[in-house]
């Protein structure tokens, strides 16, 4: 079976571009509400995790300030030398 439309002399592009066209911006418009949805959630994601690292620096230098305030001994593991980890 040949196409309907491939029969017709006068079907150019022009012609049949207002029957296919609602679709089309239909789904450009869909594509670009897509784009702008993935913008918003990119800045959100990035927002939360330049916080997390902000949060965990923060952390880590009070956590560095506490271990120096309490001579830095409590829940570090005994060190070992080369000679005892060959053995």
């Amino acid at each position: 079976m040949e196409p309907l439309l491939h029969g017709c002399g006068e079907c150019t592009r022009q012609n049949v571009s207002p029957f296919f066209s609602p679709p089309v911006y239909r789904l450009e418009e869909k594509e670009q509400e897509q784009k702008r949805e993935y913008a918003k959630l990119h800045e959100r994601y990035t927002e939360l995790f330049k916080t997390h690292m902000d949060y965990m620096e923060r952390t880590k230098i009070l956590m560095g300030s506490a271990d120096r305030l309490e001579g830095g001994a409590r829940g570090r593991l005994p060190s070992l030398n080369l000679a005892q980890l060959n053995r």
